[in-house]
């Protein structure tokens, strides 16, 4: 395993009139690469501080494209309005980058991965140990550890926007012992066209196995709607996929043979949820 360096500081003068101003900001990174908590790599460097801030007061439209592997700590650029995550995308990533920017194509991605400072992760401490790395954070892993703890990350797990806006207007559900069948209806409700994921995140009860406050376990996404469009979403999730498994049995919800129990179901993370009800036999 090995290291890259950190951008370096460096001093070019911004003084080109326009009204449109992009700053890209890169990370090099690959396999067999770590990050490092330093300025420059998971950090933001002064440089790029003092740069990024001046764009933004300074043009009455400012881009922030992130091309990076992983996450960075933006807590000190978030009064900048429009981020975009590009990540790295390789050869073709400028024709990308311009076809998302002139709106020929709609940024309709939604994170992977919780973004903080990092370290808020449960995972940091002991991170990086030469003769043994500890993985105290358990099951508690990302959105998994941050929505137990009621903590609110930088940007969720599953966020993201685009041109338009859009709305889940009717949500219905039923159960059986074999799968959970969701069907939303989503709409357009924006002035552009675009595309939408609607997520459905799992609450389980407590048991004797810990369970985090909710976990992905459905999704699906829209074709491209036109404002006013609106387009009905089916979601099949498999009640086997809310079992927990020990090294000696699969427990569903308390380990006895048959229950009849109450899950929380969140569309969309926090919007709407309801609570149903499933017998399982195990």
């Amino acid at each position: 395993m090995w290291q890259t360096p950190s951008k370096p500081d460096y001093d070019i003068e911004i003084e080109i009139k326009s009204e449109v101003a992009i700053y890209v900001l890169s990370r090099s990174r690959g396999e067999g690469v770590d990050r490092s908590m330093a300025d420059g790599d998971i950090e933001l460097s002064k440089t790029e501080i003092r740069d990024i801030l001046n764009l933004n007061r300074q043009y009455k439209k400012f881009i922030l494209v992130l091309n990076v592997g992983g996450i960075i700590d933006l807590t000190p650029v978030l009064e900048v309005d429009t981020i975009l995550l590009m990540s790295q995308l390789g050869t073709t990533s400028g024709d990308s980058l311009a076809d998302v920017t002139f709106r020929k194509a709609y940024p309709s991605g939604k994170l992977a991965a919780s973004w903080a400072p990092i370290m808020n992760y449960p995972s940091t401490k002991g991170f990086g140990e030469l003769d043994d790395t500890y993985y105290n954070e358990g099951i508690y892993v990302g959105y998994r550890y941050f929505d137990t703890v009621n903590y609110n990350p930088t940007f969720h797990f599953g966020f993201g926007l685009g041109y338009t806006q859009f709305k889940i207007i009717n949500t219905n559900i039923k159960a059986d012992e074999k799968y959970i069948f969701i069907e939303s209806v989503v709409k357009n409700i924006g002035k552009y066209s675009g595309k939408e994921i609607v997520q459905v995140y799992i609450s389980a009860p407590q048991t004797i196995l810990d369970k985090p406050y909710q976990e992905l376990k459905g999704y699906a996404k829209t074709k491209e709607l036109l404002p006013d469009q609106v387009e009905i979403l089916s979601i099949v999730i498999s009640t086997e996929s809310l079992a927990s498994f020990d090294t000696l049995k699969i427990i569903m919800y308390n380990g006895s043979r048959q229950i009849y129990s109450s899950f929380r179901y969140f569309i969309t993370r926090y919007k709407d949820y309801c609570n149903i009800n499933i017998g399982y036999k195990c």
